[in-house]
């Protein structure tokens, strides 16, 4: 398959690019060219430098690449979803989107297991040194909503994933420190 990551260079992301390479797949990075990938070089690997906004850039190479597939691993707002449906709709076998766990984090009444319906719960008041992130939450949520107003199995295929907590080697947000953080 024909696969664009936008972003490609981050903790999660690299992974992903990692995983898909080995499965043989022909992959396009889009970022800024400001992380340095640790990707081995290969055969079935490209690099576009740009923004994640420039409309112009990803027009040209929704239109020219004819992708299968497109991650999105880095949308933080809705204007980065809304960009991406205005620039792939009928251009793409599905869209792909990184959200988060923290979409469910948010609500008022967490319940344990957490269920997709969770997320329309009312929210809680607004706890701006939430472990979860609370405007990274919140934004996810309003991409998210712009992704499912699109959604379209013929013109717009979107999958959203929700990664529960990540760790492991070179993470940059430390995310096992906050905790550990709190038990020294």
């Amino acid at each position: 398959m024909k696969i664009l990551i936008i972003g490609g260079t981050g903790f999660i992301s690299s992974k992903v690019a990692e995983k898909l390479l080995s499965k043989g797949h022909k992959l396009t990075l889009l970022n800024r060219g400001k992380t340095k990938t640790e990707l081995p070089e290969n055969k079935n690997l490209s690099f576009v430098y740009s923004d994640r906004n420039d409309k112009r850039t990803l027009s040209e190479l929704a239109s020219k690449q004819k992708f299968d597939v497109v991650y999105d691993m880095i949308a933080y707002d809705e204007n980065d979803s809304q960009i991406a449906v205005d620039v792939f709709k009928n251009k793409i076998g599905r869209f792909i989107h990184c959200s988060t766990i923290s979409v469910y984090m948010l609500q008022k009444d967490v319940r344990i297991p957490v269920t997709e319906e969770q997320i329309n719960l009312p929210l809680m008041k607004e706890f701006k040194r939430s472990p979860f992130g609370w405007d990274y939450g919140i934004n996810k949520i309003k991409c998210e909503d712009v992704l499912w107003k699109n959604h379209d199995e013929k013109n717009l295929p979107v999958s959203v994933l929700r990664p529960t907590y990540v760790s492991g080697p070179s993470d940059p947000a430390r995310r096992d420190w906050f905790w550990i953080e709190r038990i020294l």
